[in-house]
């Protein structure tokens, strides 16, 4: 039987406990595996926090241009089929390496398809310089990743908006696949009476609390700061509103230090709201463990900046777990998105709209139920088989049979025993 072709991730630094790209990949290579494909995910080494399952190539020594090079021929040696770029600047620690990715590979021998899937980008916009937008219109450059897009074989958006934002490039749009965005985390089955109450009780929440969920790394463009400004204002009426605020301080796109007077600010700010009692920080805790707290929430809210849409995992986590979600929705978004999903749409920035729907909600028993079921269908249409079943065909696609080859040399490769 022959090998089966190796796809090689590259994700930047790789730390998928403090990073959502890095858990995207680690998730998306655990899909892949046994069903025809070989998943590795290039690293220094093997990560902490990745699971024991997931294969990791030790093959990168750094991004230095010297070090891209070597990475092309150790990806060459390695006998890969496919790289598939998770394109995030944030991840390969803002370094302009990733805007000549491509190019830097083939010294080291590197020839084969380039899949780039895009976790952050800016397209040319009507104040980008005319040539720029010439350039991109025909596939030449990118202003936001330079010839990243120009180069890849094929490139992977996971919402509408993103693919429509790369349909203007003539030479890009042919190359673009939509591969929508499962939850970053998938609900257990739901505990028992029993078991959530004693959750409840582990948290120092009476059994009869309203709690509502805030879900994923603490970051400043989440503003958890005007939730907590909202819940103060609701505990008015409604005193025994909890605030479950269930993931880790320190992301990787903060530095120790950015991390750090984000929590002493936002400590400060619940002192001075009187919310010690009504407010509880879980920390990083396993995928378990996330998923049995959220489920003792009654309804879950999102503050992002500048909007939030089908591109956040930790939006469709909480919808996979039947939450009925308040999030600020950016207009241009998914058509029908907030019907469909059960989501309560309100303005970005507005603490006291998000007061308003956390109320709304409380009130109506029967509107919870209801968005609750409608989140959970929504959610659930996302699933991890579906995502590397879409990525399966976009694989076959570029590397037809017979053109796979497979290095004879010990490459390091690190996979626990099964």
């Amino acid at each position: 039987m022959p090998d089966a072709p190796r796809i090689v991730f590259l994700a930047g630094d790789f730390e998928p406990d403090r990073d959502g790209v890095a858990d995207y990949t680690r998730r998306l290579a655990a899909a892949l595996d046994g069903h025809g494909w070989e998943p590795l995910v290039a690293a220094a080494a093997r990560p902490q926090g990745a699971p024991a399952d997931v294969p990791i190539a030790p093959i990168i020594e750094g991004w230095s241009p010297g070090a891209v090079v070597r990475l092309g021929a150790r990806l060459r040696r390695l006998g890969a089929a496919i790289v598939h770029v998770q394109a995030a600047p944030t991840t390969f620690g803002r370094r302009g390496v990733l805007r000549w990715l491509p190019l830097a590979l083939r010294p080291g021998g590197w020839r084969g398809p380039v899949v780039v899937t895009l976790h952050e980008h800016t397209p040319p916009t009507a104040a980008t310089p005319r040539l720029l937008r010439a350039a991109f219109d025909r596939g030449l450059w990118d202003p936001d990743l330079g010839i990243l897009l120009p180069l890849a074989d094929a490139i992977v958006v996971t919402s509408e908006r993103e693919r429509a934002s790369l349909a203007v490039s003539h030479a890009l749009a042919p190359r673009v696949r939509l591969i929508p965005l499962p939850p970053n985390l998938e609900p257990l089955p739901e505990p028992a009476p029993a078991v959530r109450a004693a959750l409840r009780h582990g948290l120092g929440f009476p059994p009869d609390a309203a709690v509502v969920a805030f879900f994923g790394f603490v970051h400043p463009v989440k503003r958890l700061p005007d939730l907590l400004v909202a819940v103060a204002q609701v505990r008015s009426r409604h005193p025994r509103l909890r605030l479950l605020v269930v993931g880790g301080w320190d992301p990787l796109s903060l530095t120790p230090a950015e991390a750090s007077a984000q929590r002493a600010g936002v400590e400060a700010l619940i002192e001075q709201l009187g919310l010690g009692d009504a407010v509880r920080f879980t920390g990083h805790v396993s995928g378990d463990r996330a998923s049995a707290l959220l489920s003792i929430a009654d309804l879950a809210a999102v503050s992002m900046a500048y909007g939030v849409g089908p591109k956040s995992g930790s939006l469709i986590a909480l919808l996979a777990h039947g939450l009925p979600t308040i999030a600020p929705l950016p207009p241009d978004g998914v058509p029908d998105m907030g019907r469909k999903a059960g989501i309560v749409s309100v303005p970005p920035r507005d603490p006291t709209a998000l007061a308003g729907a956390i109320e709304r909600l409380l009130d109506d028993p029967v509107l919870r139920r209801r968005l609750a079921a409608a989140a959970r269908r929504f959610g659930r249409n996302r699933s991890w088989a579906a995502t590397a079943a879409a990525h399966e065909t976009l694989y076959a696609s570029l590397v037809g049979p017979g053109r796979v080859s497979r290095a004879t040399e010990d490459t390091g490769v690190r996979r626990a025993a099964r």
